[in-house]
């Protein structure tokens, strides 16, 4: 059985990583960050890989968690690439401590976030950082 369909990362996958792990190292600060612009969760209803965003701006010295979850995201790195490019567009440091799925109902209000990514890790705080950020949204559209 291949590597793709044990579940397990592909060299397409390495590649893309490799890539947008280059794109992270070029640190530009000759635009100033706007991390306000950049909203805490991004996540889809359904069955998702996401990651953690740890993005930094250098010019004011301000950092926030970013979760981003793509249903269609086939790797991780699918999931962070379109955020870590538009951040790093802006002068903003991204870094990415690890990943997961996320599996959301809005319906009925319910979340389920596990596993790791093969490419990033997981460190527990992943998953509790997700589901903190999340259910902080949700309560704030709920008062």
């Amino acid at each position: 059985m291949s590597d793709e369909a044990l579940g397990r990362t592909s060299a397409e996958d390495r590649q893309a990583v490799a890539e947008l792990k280059s794109v992270m190292e070029n640190k530009s600060t000759e635009k100033k960050g706007k991390l306000e612009e950049f909203p805490s969760v991004s996540i889809e209803a359904g069955m998702q890989k996401y990651v953690l965003i740890q993005a930094s701006d250098p010019s004011t010295g301000d950092s926030k968690y970013l979760v981003r979850g793509l249903c269609s995201a086939r790797y991780h790195v699918h999931a962070a690439n379109p955020t870590v490019v538009k951040l790093m567009a802006q002068g903003v440091e991204a870094d990415i401590p690890g990943g997961g799925r996320i599996e959301l109902d809005e319906r009925s209000r319910y979340i389920k976030v596990y596993g790791y990514s093969v490419s990033y890790g997981q460190p527990q705080v992943c998953h509790l950082i997700c589901i903190t950020l999340y259910m902080y949204i949700l309560l704030l559209t709920c008062l």
